[in-house]
């Protein structure tokens, strides 16, 4: 999964350069991004978590872990200070660790670090969860603006497909990225994010 981080950091720039459209999707497990903070996340999920600052922007990046799922959930704050109960932008859940964070997550006892909810019954506002199907998916939110289907080139990373969400008058918006498994076409990440521009 190495791979996506760059796909989507272009794809995240594409969508940007474009007005905001419908309300697509801002929330997961309870959190919405733009909105919540931090600390309803500790609420949440409980204060077993990893913190660490991001590179390049050093963003201020929170973490829980599912032992029995394996699944992390990644909250990322629209701030650099680590000792600031900041806004929340970024909200992931995935089975993999970022790229970025592979230094300073994988050796983490994951034991330490365990989220007081079941990761895998994490929820979009909408009811998408990881194991999910793409047609459930498609069935729920319609054609996504953008998907970057793999299959078609030598990657070896799963599809992507990308929901836009927004208020064109506030200069609020966001993106909602559901990752597929390139074989079963089954959820494997789900990623909010936001922005104020």
């Amino acid at each position: 999964m190495k791979v996506i981080a760059p796909l989507f950091v272009f794809a995240l720039f594409t969508l940007l350069s474009f007005p905001a459209i419908a309300d697509v999707e801002n929330s997961l497990g309870g959190l919405r991004v733009g909105i919540d903070t931090i600390q309803k996340a500790k609420v949440l999920f409980g204060n077993n978590f990893y913190k660490y600052a991001e590179p390049p922007a050093d963003l201020a990046t929170y973490v829980w872990f599912d032992k029995d799922s394996g699944l992390l959930l990644h909250i990322q704050l629209a701030t650099i200070d680590l000792k600031k109960d900041g806004i929340i932008n970024t909200i992931k859940l995935a089975n993999e660790v970022p790229a970025l964070a592979l230094s300073s997550i994988k050796s983490l006892s994951r034991e330490k670090y365990v989220s007081k909810v079941e990761l895998s019954k994490i929820k979009t506002n909408r009811g998408i969860k990881i194991g999910d199907n793409i047609e459930k998916v498609l069935s729920v939110y319609g054609p996504p603006f953008s998907h970057m289907d793999h299959s078609t080139h030598n990657f070896i990373d799963p599809d992507l497909y990308i929901f836009r969400y927004g208020d064109p008058e506030k200069k609020q918006e966001g993106v909602f990225t559901v990752t597929t498994s390139k074989s079963s076409k089954v959820v494997v990440q789900l990623e909010v994010h936001y922005v104020d521009w």
